[in-house]
């Protein structure tokens, strides 16, 4: 049986300019994480639950746990902040994913418009390492020479239809 494990340490994970917003509340660490197996793709398992096991700087992580062995693509945990308002500059957060070369995460905008994006590392490790993307500089230089580094795939659908794409406004949900 096959299994994934990410363990992910949201301490950083959204920033507004100079102030980091705390997506793990330490008291209650997985209440407002959601798990979901991708059901659009039949036959994933798995689950997301806080492990007091695995701690970075005292810090509390979670566990996303992966079982693609009968089907589906893709498990993943999400949150919702659309009630923070948050103006996003950039999202940053511990992570650590054993054998894993890259990591796909979404970004729900203030338009309902999801932006799918596939980082790719220089290399697995078994480490925690520091994952940070610059939302507003990615669509700034996006298509340039100045353009963010290691975007493995970018691709956006959904919100409304007569808006362009890129960033609208406010983070609602980080996937």
């Amino acid at each position: 049986m096959r299994h994934l494990f990410l363990i992910a340490l949201l301490l950083l994970a959204a920033v507004l300019i100079a102030d980091e917003v705390p997506l793990i509340d330490p008291a209650a660490p997985a209440a407002e994480w959601k798990f979901d197996n991708g059901q659009e793709f039949p036959g994933a398992k798995g689950s997301l639950t806080l492990d007091p096991a695995v701690v970075r700087d005292g810090k509390p992580s979670l566990r996303l746990v992966s079982d693609l062995t009968g089907g589906g693509n893709y498990v993943q945990m999400s949150r919702e902040v659309s009630q923070l308002k948050l103006e996003v500059e950039s999202v940053s957060f511990w992570l650590k994913a054993p054998k894993v070369d890259r990591l796909t995460m979404r970004l729900i905008d203030g338009g309902d418009r999801c932006h799918q994006i596939s980082l790719g590392f220089d290399k697995p490790s078994d480490d925690w390492r520091l994952v940070s993307f610059p939302i507003q500089r990615f669509f700034e230089k996006r298509g340039t020479a100045e353009a963010v580094q290691g975007i493995a795939k970018y691709e956006s659908w959904g919100g409304a239809k007569n808006r362009p794409d890129g960033w609208q406004g406010t983070l609602r949900n980080f996937v």
